[in-house]
């Protein structure tokens, strides 16, 4: 007679403790790959990436860039950066949304047809068969334009493009 061998307690994996696990596990903070190595190394990298990618007249640019990148936090107290790259850094850190209106255009137009494929997607699926019952447009008049609205959106918005 053939028995199925019974896993034994022993043999499973043992959960984590508890208590060593962060409480938060909202908050994770992917660790900064350029800290692994020392300061030398990491321009050390970067300027063997450039000559690699036949850019060897940037080679020190790429060797501050990666300093930079490195430490973003106290970029103003290295000393391999000029004033003027300094300036720019700041510049870039205390505006932050500071690009020209086309390109926030650009970006606005491309999250909104990435939110209208996925709507159309959903409503290939045929999940737009009922939503209006789920949120209660089930009357006439101004209920049956919005959804009309919620499914001409597609379209709507490609004509943006």
């Amino acid at each position: 007679m053939d028995e199925k061998p019974s896993i034994s307690k022993s043999s499973e994996p043992e959960m984590a403790d508890p208590a060593g696990r962060r409480q938060s596990v909202a908050l994770n903070i992917v660790e900064n790959p350029l800290k692994r190595h020392s300061r030398e190394k990491t321009v050390a990298d970067a300027r063997i990436f450039a000559e690699s990618h036949d850019l060897a007249e940037h080679v020190d640019l790429f060797g501050r860039a990666a300093l930079v990148a490195r430490d973003p936090d106290h970029f103003e107290t290295m000393n391999e950066l000029d004033q003027q790259e300094i300036a720019a850094l700041s510049y870039e850190r205390d505006h932050k949304w500071h690009g020209p209106f086309m390109l926030w255009y650009a970006i606005s137009l491309c999250a909104v047809g990435a939110a209208t494929q996925g709507w159309d997607q959903t409503g290939s699926n045929g999940a737009n068969l009922s939503f209006h019952e789920e949120f209660g447009l089930t009357g006439e008049g101004r209920d049956e334009w919005v959804v009309g609205v919620i499914n001409a959106i597609i379209f709507l918005t490609a004509g943006l493009m």
